[in-house]
């Protein structure tokens, strides 16, 4: 009897210290496997967080006519930067086949006459359209950013309408070191910014307008990759726009 006691004694001890090594080689791998989970899981979030965000005010000039004639070559010039978004359509200038310099002009005002209806005069909204699709106002930015030299790659213009509003969105590498061929058109750096301007069919002063904008970390290297058409079109559908 006394025997028979001992063995089942040292049974019941084996059978506990079998499940304490069970459960522990159980907890073992699921801290391994939450540790693993983790480190798969967890964001980068160096690339989505801002660098630098800020404001500048650009001169409206609105009655200087060298001024607006200069804006109508830049806006020429660069034809195969633009695209206009509205709630239901994406018009990219560069996807229009033989588009001549007058057409240009007159594509730009008829997408401003079917979309807008504010009380803004159209031509007075259509020039300061085209004085913030061209670098120029960008050098602004990217002094009051410090980003030395202050030269905008692969700029990318957005015009954005609603029947109420009209921003001008602008994206574009910047900073150094700088990578890519010698083309500005097609150089990158590992830097990109947003501009956009405040509503232009309802400005908060006479003299200025205000812009917006945010440096961020990126590791694309075309700037088409960093623009959300459909996010803008949600913007304008009924989130604010630039928040």
């Amino acid at each position: 009897m006394e025997l028979e006691t001992l063995l089942s004694n040292k049974e019941a001890v084996f059978q506990v210290l079998g499940t304490i090594v069970v459960g522990a080689c159980v907890l073992y791998g699921l801290t391994v496997l939450i540790s693993s989970s983790k480190k798969v899981a967890k964001p980068n979030l160096a690339s989505q967080r801002a660098l630098k965000r800020g404001s500048v005010n650009i001169d409206l000039n609105e009655n200087e006519e060298a001024d607006i004639a200069e804006a109508q070559r830049d806006f020429l010039r660069s034809l195969d930067a633009v695209r206009v978004v509205t709630k239901v359509t994406s018009i990219s200038f560069e996807k229009l086949e033989n588009l001549k310099k007058r057409s240009a002009f007159d594509l730009l005002l008829s997408v401003v006459q079917d979309e807008y209806s504010g009380n803004t005069d159209l031509k007075l909204l259509l020039n300061r359209i085209l004085k913030h699709i061209r670098v120029a106002p960008g050098i602004s930015v990217l002094l009051d950013a410090e980003i030395s030299p202050p030269a905008l790659f692969q700029p990318r213009y957005t015009l954005v309408l609603s029947e109420n509003s009209a921003f001008v969105i602008t994206d574009g590498f910047a900073g150094q070191p700088c990578f890519g061929p010698p083309d500005p058109n097609k150089k990158y750096t590992e830097k990109r910014i947003r501009y956009m301007t405040e509503n232009l069919a309802n400005l908060k002063s006479e003299t200025a307008v205000l812009v917006n904008y945010y440096l961020c970390s990126t590791a694309k290297k075309k700037i088409e990759d960093e623009i959300d058409i459909e996010q803008l079109q949600h913007c304008l559908r009924g989130v604010i726009l630039g928040s």
